[in-house]
């Protein structure tokens, strides 16, 4: 067994930083560990207290957007429905199973929403 990278989470009076010490720099350390390790991060977060949120998101919440992620949709034969792949810089491809009511609801709210922000669009060309 050879360790790579120490990661330790530090919290001096109330504020947390994080630590991460390559074991021996001769050593490589590749992307692949660095994603097993956000990987194993992601498995401890799920199982701890508090959850993370389950209500939805606030319209004008502030929040770190991806902008214009590569994304990617195929047919789901396990829900019924559709397989949506995200790119994100950091975390890589996120994929979500989406059932075909989920997949109906998503349908209606992005039409809304392009129905929407064309007319926003035609609205500022006039102006």
């Amino acid at each position: 067994m050879t360790t790579l990278v120490t990661v330790s989470l530090i919290d001096e009076n109330g504020r947390i930083s994080m630590n991460c010490q390559r074991a021996d720099a001769t050593l490589p350390l590749a992307a692949e560990h660095v994603e097993r390790l956000i990987e194993g991060l992601g498995v401890l977060r799920e199982q701890l207290q508090p959850p993370v949120r389950t209500r939805d998101p606030v319209a004008g919440e502030q929040v770190q957007a991806q902008l214009d992620p590569r994304w990617w949709v195929a047919p789901e034969m396990f829900v019924g429905g559709a397989l949506l792949q995200l790119r994100h810089t950091r975390f890589g491809w996120l994929a979500f199973a989406l059932p075909l009511q989920s997949l109906r609801d998503l349908h209606k709210s992005l039409g809304d929403l392009l129905a929407f922000s064309e007319q926003q669009a035609r609205a500022q060309k006039v102006n």
